[in-house]
């Protein structure tokens, strides 16, 4: 059995792992074989350990392809993908981070 100091270990070096990626945190989950709420329970003790906020990163930028923005699609941490006209895509994500909250 792993120590508890082991453990932290390893699981800090995922959460700079993850920390580091443009990837959804189900995306980067999976390739790890843990659960999305396991990820985030780390998070937050890793951001406590540094002095950093006491939350996960939730957002992430988002970047244009071209410079059309009419049509756009966002991947929420969640795994869930919103896609559509700007409008739509801002109005519903900000209901689901209101849900969420």
């Amino acid at each position: 059995m792993r120590s508890s100091i082991e453990k932290q270990t390893r699981m800090f070096s995922l959460v700079e792992d993850y920390l580091k990626r443009e990837v959804t945190q189900a995306a980067f989950c999976d390739f790890h074989k843990i659960s999305v709420s396991t990820l985030g329970y780390w998070v937050v003790r890793y951001n406590k350990e540094k002095g950093l906020r006491s939350e996960p990163t939730v957002f992430r930028k988002i970047v244009s392809e071209t410079n059309d923005y009419s049509s756009i699609t966002v991947f929420l941490p969640n795994g869930i993908k919103v896609s559509g006209n700007t409008a739509s895509v801002i109005t519903a994500s900000r209901e689901l981070i209101h849900l969420a909250s």
